[in-house]
């Protein structure tokens, strides 16, 4: 039901010819709405890589997903600890696929977990049919949590 209900939100945001947005929600319930120009300002990033199930080589432009994370107060580095740990990211498309990281694989001194909340394939924004938001995981062997249609992330206890 609530993947219903976000995506009657991205839709309507379309057809008012608003940017599509990102929900991000830590887990005290602060929550923040991205878009790709909000991502813009954070520490972007570019990575060419084999997509896993077309296995071209890409290029894709996006902020890390802990830098994502950091705007509704997800501990990083020192400060990831004790209960901390026992933190997890939902990320959920539009047609209601999920996939889980643990924060700690993400974080740099824990992990090493490469996440990129792409906005952009070879220079061009994401087509409709992968996009308007996308998680690029170089580091994962298969593609099942290279996310396509984002609309929600979620630090969750």
């Amino acid at each position: 039901m609530r993947a219903i209900a976000v995506s009657i939100l991205l839709a309507s945001s379309a057809l008012a010819g608003e940017a599509p947005a990102l929900v991000v929600a830590g887990p005290k319930g602060e929550t923040k709405s991205l878009q790709a120009s909000d991502l813009r300002q954070l520490a972007v990033r570019e990575v060419t890589v084999t997509e896993p199930h077309g296995k071209q080589t890409v290029r894709y432009r996006g902020a890390p997903l802990t830098a994502v994370l950091a705007l509704v107060g997800a501990p990083a580095g020192d400060a990831l600890r004790g209960p901390g740990l026992a933190l997890h990211v939902r990320v959920e498309a539009s047609g209601g696929y999920r996939a889980s990281f643990s924060l700690a694989e993400l974080d740099a001194g824990f992990g090493c977990t490469d996440v990129l909340v792409a906005f952009e394939r070879d220079g061009e924004p994401l087509g409709a049919e992968i996009g308007p938001f996308r998680l690029v995981v170089p580091t994962d062997k298969r593609g099942g949590r290279w996310v396509r249609q984002v609309v929600s992330i979620k630090l969750l206890d």
